[in-house]
């Protein structure tokens, strides 16, 4: 079965663990089965770093959805699904057959920038089945304009369930101190407005400047996406292609360049390695503008 093949397009379909035997005898190792929607049984999970040790936590992503939502709900605040556009690739929900996220952003703490552009604070849900994730939350800040999703590892923290990896499991022991988390991060979010903030101060006045900040980008971004940002920056990008409003500031900011690459990152790639990239170059900007 090859590895990119997903047994279940369903993220929350039933899952369990089950440990492995030789020749008769059961072995120290266990892996994952999940439910295969054509005949009724079940599949084991394909690919590399799929077996797990007897200590291994198997905790579905239907808990994690629903464990989120009671969360969310005790928090008193307004969080919304991230919105999806039609062909673009910002989901609400990214799965892999492996791994899956599920995002929201919050209604009720837009900061408005010096522009007149909107931005938020956004959540996402995560969690693995091949161990690459550890079950937790983390934060983004997200452009109202156009979803546009800012990921960083410097602006924004992550927060791991750690109590279900006890003997018990007890998932739910992570409620209380989630919602404390959630609650701290959206007090905190104004706290951020100034680095976006400046960014809309900077301008790139020299060609030269925007090809050196590009040519630090490029050590880490897709290369075959290289074109797409151009597109974005020319107004006939994917936020284009989509329908979605245009920002039309006609001076080269690095707030416009940053919303290029997210674009690209955001609706153009999306799923896991579009996040990570929107990291990379978030936190990429923010040591140019603390340079």
């Amino acid at each position: 079965m090859p590895k990119t093949e997903i047994i279940n397009q369903d993220p929350f379909c039933d899952v369990r663990i089950k440990q492995l035997e030789h020749e008769g005898n059961r072995l120290d190792k266990f892996v994952v089965e999940m439910e295969a929607p054509e005949n009724g049984g079940y599949r084991v999970l394909p690919g590399t770093n799929t077996v797990h040790s007897e200590n291994y936590q198997l905790i579905p992503n239907l808990r994690i959805h629903q464990m989120v939502l009671d969360v969310l709900s005790r928090t008193g605040r307004e969080f919304a699904p991230v919105p999806e556009f039609g062909g673009g690739y910002s989901k609400s929900i990214c799965w892999n057959g492996k791994k899956y996220c599920e995002r929201w952003y919050l209604q009720d703490a837009e900061q408005v920038l010096p522009n007149g552009n909107n931005i938020t604070l956004g959540l996402e849900a995560f969690n693995s089945y091949d161990g690459s994730l550890a079950a937790g939350i983390r934060f983004f800040v997200m452009h109202m304009l156009c979803s546009n999703q800012f990921y960083s590892s410097n602006l924004l923290k992550e927060f791991i369930f750690y109590h279900y990896r006890s003997a018990n499991g007890n998932l739910e022991a992570d409620i209380d101190e989630t919602v404390g988390h959630i609650n701290s991060q959206a007090v905190n979010f104004t706290k951020i407005v100034p680095f976006f903030s400046t960014l809309q101060e900077k301008q790139i006045d020299k060609f030269d400047d925007f090809l050196k900040i590009r040519q630090g980008i490029n050590t880490f971004w897709t290369k075959s996406r290289e074109n797409d940002v151009l597109d974005e920056m020319s107004g006939n990008g994917i936020t284009a292609q989509l329908g979605m409003a245009q920002n039309t500031d006609t001076n080269l900011s690095y707030w416009k360049l940053l919303n290029a690459y997210t674009a690209v990152s955001t609706h153009r790639i999306g799923g896991f390695p579009g996040a990570r990239l929107s990291e990379q170059v978030t936190d990429h900007f923010q040591q140019l503008v603390a340079a």
